[in-house]
């Protein structure tokens, strides 16, 4: 039996529940309007950007490849916009890459001079350090589009040295320990590219055309800016009224 004082402090705290969940849903639209209201800055500044460039005589933005928009009208494509977290996670790829372990995965394996007959029959993918450098700097002509790509192909090298070789091979077993490591740097980076990719998601798709001018693209993203701008000054209205006790 419950005690009539318990049941009472129960049925209680039963009913201020709701209230509870209302507020932590309150919570969450703010910050999603928060997370919103940050692309928009961010489109703001581009814009202004822009304009104030050619204000000066700066013939607007450059063809260098360092802004967002490329003289072809293209988005960088360093990664959909991630520059910082691709150098962070270059940072713990040469951690990696610099322990004493990492010699057999820097270079594709050499399956002729190892006389490894049935490694591309267990191996359908190869991969290596030197191959995703490469692939980092588009050398052989292709290009990561995402953080989680290179990660994907670092986690590939050691799970197929984990694959072929067997559990108590030298190469499996330092396979495994770099993969830990490797695994415990990328979840204190996964929260950063979490972040990342709510805010491209939330970021309308305004990447224009190859034969669209600087100028058009420009003046299209003012204006989709401007359109949302509204709505979203209506919510923050809204938001100040209601308040968070």
């Amino acid at each position: 039996m419950v005690p009539e004082d318990g049941a009472q402090q129960a049925a209680a705290a039963t009913a201020e529940h709701p209230a509870v969940s209302e507020v932590d849903s309150f919570r969450r639209q703010v910050d999603d309007l928060a997370s919103k209201t940050d692309v928009l800055e961010r489109r703001v500044n581009e814009v202004v950007g822009f304009y104030d460039g050619k204000k000066h005589g700066s013939g607007g933005r450059r063809a260098s490849g360092s802004s967002r928009y490329a003289a072809n009208g293209a988005r960088d494509s360093n990664c959909k916009g991630m520059p910082d977290l691709t150098r962070q996670l270059t940072g713990i790829i040469r951690q990696i890459t610099s322990h004493e372990w990492s010699a057999p995965f820097l270079q594709p394996v050499d399956v002729v001079g190892l006389q490894l007959d049935d490694y591309h029959k267990i191996i359908t993918k190869p991969m290596d350090f030197s191959t995703i450098q490469n692939k980092m700097e588009g050398k052989d002509g292709t290009k990561y589009k995402s953080v989680r790509e290179i990660y994907s192909d670092v986690r590939l090298i050691f799970t197929n040295a984990m694959t072929y070789n067997d559990e108590h091979h030298d190469v499996h077993i330092m396979a495994k320990l770099l993969l830990e490591k490797f695994e415990e740097k990328w979840l204190q980076l996964l929260p950063k590219v979490e972040n990342e990719e709510r805010k491209q998601q939330v970021e309308p798709n305004d990447v224009p055309t190859t034969d669209t001018s600087p100028e058009d693209a420009i003046a299209k993203l003012a204006k989709d800016t401007d359109d949302e701008v509204g709505p979203l000054m209506d919510c923050y209205s809204f938001y100040c009224c209601v308040g968070i006790d």
